[in-house]
């Protein structure tokens, strides 16, 4: 239900974060691992160092109540495997200081153009 109802952030190329409000008030974490990221040794080792974020997140910030799916894209080569948690824990800190914004400054809803006759444009946007 991320993928289709909630909002995106992209803090990097291998990095995508989905997340929603929930209704639980409370911060629930999941994540996607294709097996193109890599061998299960690394794909188990990223979502330890996901689980460990995210301890450390809570007791440090209040909870959000949202759903948030990581999910990790293909990369180059070798990447995950030389990638450590120093640089994990970057671009994930980027992408939850985006989802912050997002989430205590919502996007205005989509616009769709609207006109008085159709046969000339549109001369003003009403919401969707």
């Amino acid at each position: 239900h991320l993928q289709k109802n909630g909002q995106r952030v992209r803090p990097s190329d291998w990095l995508l974060l989905n997340f929603a409000g929930n209704s639980e008030g409370r911060l629930r974490c999941g994540w996607t691992l294709p097996r193109q990221v890599g061998s299960a040794v690394i794909r188990n080792r990223l979502k330890r160092w996901v689980r460990v974020y995210f301890r450390g997140r809570l007791t440090t910030d209040g909870e959000l109540p949202i759903d948030i799916n990581l999910v990790f894209r293909k990369a180059e080569g070798d990447f995950y495997k030389k990638l450590d948690y120093a640089g994990f824990a970057i671009v994930v800190d980027k992408g939850w200081k985006q989802l912050e914004r997002r989430v205590q400054n919502p996007p205005a809803p989509p616009y769709r153009r609207v006109s008085d006759d159709g046969d000339k444009p549109a001369r003003r946007r009403m919401p969707v």
